[in-house]
């Protein structure tokens, strides 16, 4: 089974869209997800609890914003209490930035043995400073002993063994870097 954390911060034009391509995505493969109301202050609550009908979804509701590590954790979190926790588990983006239909191979890169399995992002649409931001934190990272181009690429999937033994703490944007 496979159990992702998808944080979800005033996405509610997206939320119904996004999980069932992702669910689409998924197929037979057993799944569960974990929809995290970070903090929203639209309809994002209110779209996850209907959501919820359905066996395959957790809400998680945060009423103040946990930032993106802490919006994540607290889907973990929450896929880990399940009575029979996921063999693999991850999280993905919840903002219709991601191609769910990468999903299963990620999964499979797991099953073959793999501790993490993740994209790279190919194409952005990333400003210049953004661009030079992402530069530079890239080459600390390889100063840090880090050979994955993309640190922050999502999703991001994991044995649950190795997830475990990572034990994560960050609630902010280094949670992928700590991660890796």
């Amino acid at each position: 089974m496979l159990g992702l954390s998808i944080p979800l911060y005033n996405e509610d034009a997206l939320v119904v869209s996004v999980i069932d391509a992702i669910q689409g995505a998924l197929g037979p493969l057993p799944h569960r997800l974990a929809l995290v109301n970070n903090g929203s202050t639209d309809g994002t609550a209110a779209t996850i609890d209907a959501l919820a009908k359905r066996p395959e979804i957790i809400a998680v509701h945060i009423t103040k914003n946990a930032g993106y590590g802490g919006g994540i954790l607290a889907g973990l979190d929450a896929l880990a209490a399940l009575g029979q926790p996921p063999e693999f588990i991850g999280w993905c983006w919840g903002d219709d930035q991601i191609d769910p239909t990468v999903l299963p191979e990620l999964v499979q890169r797991c099953q073959d043995g793999a501790d993490l399995a993740k994209i790279r992002r190919i194409e952005r649409q990333d400003g210049r400073r953004r661009q030079l931001i992402s530069a530079a934190y890239a080459t600390i990272m390889a100063t840090l002993g880090t050979t994955t181009p993309d640190i922050n690429g999502c999703p991001k999937i994991f044995r649950a063994e190795a997830l475990t033994a990572l034990a994560l703490t960050h609630s902010d944007w280094f949670l992928d870097c700590e991660a890796v």
